[in-house]
């Protein structure tokens, strides 16, 4: 309830562009602050931030400076990767303890069904006993029915309970491998760009360039990865994507068939 009264549209539109500004923000401070103080060199153009070569090896290297690496690493990943992993491990939490709560309310209703059944078969086989039964063995044997009866109608109840039991614990199950798999993944692919970034600031000759593109390059698969875990485990986020799919594919099968009634036309 909390959550569809706080995600409205407004306010998920002004969060995206709160966000995306900070993120604008912080990427191109180093920039803008750093041009000011460009300065002309034997060997190009060199300032703190940007280092441009000579015209006969044109490259840009950007030189973060320490404080900014620290600080723009930190507000970048470190302290929203901290509050994604409390987020997601508080809603972890509150999903296990909201199952146990159905369970336990599962539990109890169970138990007051079979009190029900029970004492409803009790009332019947003594109904029937009173009306039909003349002589003991014709009560007996009412009561004998009635007894098989009620072991009919209460079986089904432990295999039904079992297999709610069951289908939580695979929901439980599927919850903590999505969690794990969307966490996971994130820090597996943006931790040691970071970890890199900082440290190159410090000391720029540790790591060679080469293993720099590869912790970069494996921040950016994230971003690809991100849509096959949210089609795997999620079925919303599924049947959207397939839609939007299936209406870009007509859109542009139709300019197509546009553009070949145009041609045929005017005989193009």
């Amino acid at each position: 309830m909390k959550y569809t009264r706080y995600s409205s549209k407004r306010l998920i539109c002004i969060a995206i562009a709160i966000i995306w500004s900070l993120s604008s923000l912080i990427g191109m401070a180093q920039i803008i602050f750093g041009v000011a103080n460009t300065t002309e060199t034997p060997g190009g153009v060199n300032n703190s931030s940007i280092t441009l070569s000579t015209p006969t090896h044109p490259s840009c290297h950007l030189t973060l400076q320490p404080l900014y690496a620290i600080v723009s690493s930190y507000l970048s990943f470190f302290l929203p990767a901290t509050i994604m992993v409390l987020l997601y491990t508080k809603l972890y939490l509150y999903a296990r303890m909201h199952v146990r709560s159905i369970r336990a309310q599962l539990k109890q209703a169970t138990s007051l069904l079979i009190m029900q059944l029970a004492s409803e078969r009790i009332r019947q086989v003594t109904h029937a006993a009173l009306c039909d039964g003349t002589t003991d063995s014709n009560s007996n044997r009412s009561f004998n029915n009635g007894d098989e009866n009620f072991n009919i109608e209460f079986q089904d109840i432990p295999i039904t309970n079992k297999r709610s039991t069951a289908s939580r614990s695979v929901s439980d199950q599927k919850a903590r491998l999505t969690l794990g798999v969307i966490m996971g993944t994130f820090l597996i692919c943006w931790l040691p760009f970071f970890i890199v970034n900082i440290w190159r600031s410090l000391n720029p000759t540790f790591f060679p360039q080469h293993v720099f593109q590869i912790v970069t390059w494996l921040g950016y698969a994230n971003s690809t990865a991100n849509p096959v875990i949210y089609g795997i485990f999620n079925r919303d986020f599924r049947t959207a994507f397939t839609k939007i799919a299936v209406k870009l594919f007509y859109c542009c099968d139709d300019e197509a068939a546009k553009r070949r009634s145009f041609c045929n036309n005017y005989q193009l």
